[in-house]
């Protein structure tokens, strides 16, 4: 998602956008050169993920059906409204299974101490 959110920034300048922009450019190329700079890439690179699910989800919410009390959002052609539920159940879907991906990741790679270091055979030992 960080391409997407350097995607919204552009669409959008501002001097905030900017600087992520700048920001995630830099630490990409220069966690490109030296793998310890990740670090420095893992806050922007979370911003402006974050800047494109919200834009994404801004985008797509507009086309779920509004209470009929309701009738500010844009006007419905027919089929807008599954497309919406789509996307948003997707995308929250993703977001989802991404925190499950996580914790599982964390919990392998915390579980062992790191003096010793774990192997698997062709055999599942």
């Amino acid at each position: 998602m960080f391409p997407a959110g350097i995607y919204f920034c552009f669409k959008k300048l501002s001097d905030g956008n900017i600087f992520a922009i700048l920001y995630g450019i830099t630490s990409i190329y220069f966690a490109g050169v030296m793998v310890r700079l990740m670090l420095v890439l893992a806050p922007i690179a979370c911003v402006l993920s974050a800047i494109a699910v919200s834009e994404t989800l801004k985008t797509y919410m507009k086309y779920i059906k509004s209470r009929p009390s309701d009738r500010a959002g844009p006007p419905q052609i027919k089929g807008q409204s599954e497309i919406g539920y789509i996307m948003v159940g997707g995308i929250s879907l993703l977001l989802v299974l991404y925190v499950f991906h996580c914790t599982w990741v964390t919990s392998e790679a915390y579980s062992s101490p790191s003096i010793v270091l774990a192997a698997r055979g062709g055999d599942g030992g």
